[in-house]
């Protein structure tokens, strides 16, 4: 080893300055585009990693957010199973029938009847029901829509509004409420 350092110190003592100068050139020009290599190697891995890391981090963000969301479904569902087994003689025609009267719009009523039952994936049978009602004001609206959103055992599905041709300032309405039971439930009774 120390022989072929010799060697190359004897060479470049025996170089003129010209030739001194271009090859210290060549060799410090040389070092220097190896480093500039190393640096943006080491920039972009670098970068890579910086991305992968963030990509890990919105993915176990969204895994966390789906843990959240399922747990929120699951304790939903257990409200829900508990209201059921609470009532489970529900009967959502009667109700939509008492809310009706309840607020003097009987004579208001012109028909009510179930639309249908539709079995779902989550052991639970939707029952609906749908009543349409005649020169109504806004108010009295506004009144029945809350008395049923009240109640957290059903939920409005649908509700037309149209101007009524009777009598001014009246409106006609066709409303479609729901209620789930459960599938046992609903097979005995």
């Amino acid at each position: 080893m120390m022989e072929f350092l010799k060697k190359i110190i004897t060479y470049i003592q025996q170089l003129s300055q010209k030739n001194f100068y271009t090859y210290g050139g060549i060799y410090i020009g040389g070092i220097a585009v190896l480093s500039l290599l190393l640096i943006i190697r080491y920039y972009s891995s670098a970068q890579y990693w910086v991305e992968k890391s963030n990509d890990i981090n919105g993915q176990r963000d969204r895994v966390q957010q789906l843990l959240s969301d399922a747990q929120q479904v699951q304790k939903q569902k257990a409200e829900v199973n508990k209201m059921i087994e609470q009532d489970e003689d529900f009967n959502i025609l009667a109700y939509l029938q008492v809310t009706i009267t309840q607020r003097g719009l009987a004579n208001n009523l012109l028909i009510i009847h179930p639309v249908g039952r539709t079995d779902r994936e989550d052991n639970y049978i939707q029952e609906e029901v749908k009543a349409q009602l005649s020169d109504l004001n806004m108010k009295q609206l506004a009144e029945l829509l809350q008395d049923i959103e009240q109640n957290k055992r059903i939920y409005s599905k649908e509700l037309e509004i149209v101007k009524s041709k009777k009598r001014p300032n009246t409106i006609e309405i066709s409303i479609t409420i729901a209620t789930l039971i459960k599938k046992t439930v609903a097979a005995t009774g």
